[in-house]
């Protein structure tokens, strides 16, 4: 029975279609500005979500001092490459180096006072296994000795400890990249960042260029066709035309409002080894969220809605039930300078195409209405079938 229905329609359509175009090959049209026909094609179909944001860096480190003192020199400017390990600055070594030469002494008094200490140790045993001395002897050698071996440790420690201060004050890159801030001038004197409650002055700051990343808000109406993995195209506001390629490594959980419009942060990590993209840059970044290749598509204006064309009938009896995930509509094929409407099936589509899986051939013309004509047709219909459903004879939908 529906499928009786279903074709009953499809003759209404035809008719009604029939009705408004010339019956005699001769009577030419009207032109109409709100209508044209296209050829069914074969191309390539993206579908893609556009956002702009900004380009931050991959990774940034503000570079510190643990040593307090003055800078002797800085090596370094805004702009400059570095690799890890390449020297920033200098800061005045005067006292960590007194530092250093002293904790040098005293571990050479401590080690040559631990070294005369065993040997003593050595002999009062031998005296004390023979009986020449008292155990009382003995043992305070035994003291004497651990205790110089203690005081040979803390020396090296002290040691270990003015070195590090010594290193402290050259102060060298924590990782490959660019310089995007120095801080200080030379002469200028510096805070400790681990031994100042301020935390310290900060000497430069260095990121990470090769790869960036372009955080982009998408509109809470977009984002359920975006995805971690999918692939994306940049151009920064400051070279238009140019393209630059990653793809998204992360979705924020968390909406935020502004202007009563909810967005969700998105971040894309770009290819930028070029080094052509700034920090802080603007850029619109295109996400690909499907495509097609190599597939039938018409404009997207071609196709219309079976569901809409037939009417919301009080329950939806009439109600085309397609197989799941199979979206069917409506194209209108011309022939005889007539247009036919023929049942597809489609897939995805973006703002201007839709992908045709079945039900037209290539090269086939089809009809394309602007959608003010395509709404009015519409209501035209949805009256008709009214007053179908309203004939003798006519099962009737139910409401739900």
């Amino acid at each position: 029975m529906k499928k009786a229905i279903w074709i009953v329609i499809l003759i209404i359509i035809a008719a009604a279609v029939y009705l408004a175009y010339p019956k005699n090959a001769k009577e030419q049209p009207k032109s109409n500005p709100l209508e044209r026909t296209e050829k069914v094609r074969r191309g390539d179909l993206l579908v893609t979500v556009s956002a702009v944001g900004t380009i931050e860096p991959k990774q940034v480190i503000e570079v510190k001092s643990k040593a307090s003192g003055q800078i002797l020199k800085i090596n370094v400017d805004e702009g400059d490459k570095v690799k890890e390990g390449d020297l920033i600055c200098i800061l005045d070594k005067t006292t960590v180096l007194n530092d250093y030469r002293q904790a040098e002494a005293d571990l050479r008094v401590a080690e040559v006072t631990a070294d005369q200490a065993k040997k003593e140790l050595k002999r009062q045993k031998e005296l004390y296994d023979n009986n020449l001395i008292s155990e009382a002897d003995y043992d305070n050698a035994l003291l004497k000795k651990e205790t110089a071996e203690a005081q040979l440790i803390r020396s090296q420690a002290a040691l270990s400890s003015a070195k590090e201060r010594l290193d402290d004050t050259t102060i060298k890159s924590p990782i490959n990249g660019i310089i995007l801030k120095r801080y200080v001038d030379e002469g200028q004197i510096i805070a400790s960042g681990i031994s100042n409650v301020s935390g310290g002055t900060s000497i430069v700051r260095v990121a990470v260029m090769d790869t960036v990343y372009v955080q982009v808000d998408v509109d809470e109406t977009d984002i359920g066709k975006v995805a971690v993995g999918q692939k994306c195209s940049v151009e920064a506001d400051a070279f238009p035309g140019e393209k630059f390629y990653g793809g998204i490594i992360k979705i924020s959980p968390l909406g935020e409002v502004e202007q009563n419009v909810t967005y969700f942060k998105v971040t894309t990590e770009v290819d930028n080894s070029g080094g052509v993209l700034k920090a802080g840059m603007n850029a619109t970044c295109d996400i690909t969220c499907g495509e097609a290749l190599d597939v039938l598509m018409v404009p997207r204006e071609a196709v219309m809605d079976k569901n809409e064309l037939q009417g919301k009938s009080q329950g939806g009896k009439m109600r085309n039930k397609s197989r799941k995930g199979v979206s069917q509509k409506i194209v209108f094929v011309m022939k005889n300078n007539i247009p036919n409407p023929v049942p597809v099936e489609i897939g995805i589509s973006n703002y201007e195409f839709t992908e045709i899986k079945s039900g037209l051939r290539e090269g086939e013309e089809i009809l394309v209405r602007a959608k003010s004509m395509v709404m009015a047709d519409r209501e035209k219909f949805r009256e008709r079938m009214k007053r179908w459903n309203s004939l003798p004879g006519v099962e009737k939908s139910k409401g739900k």
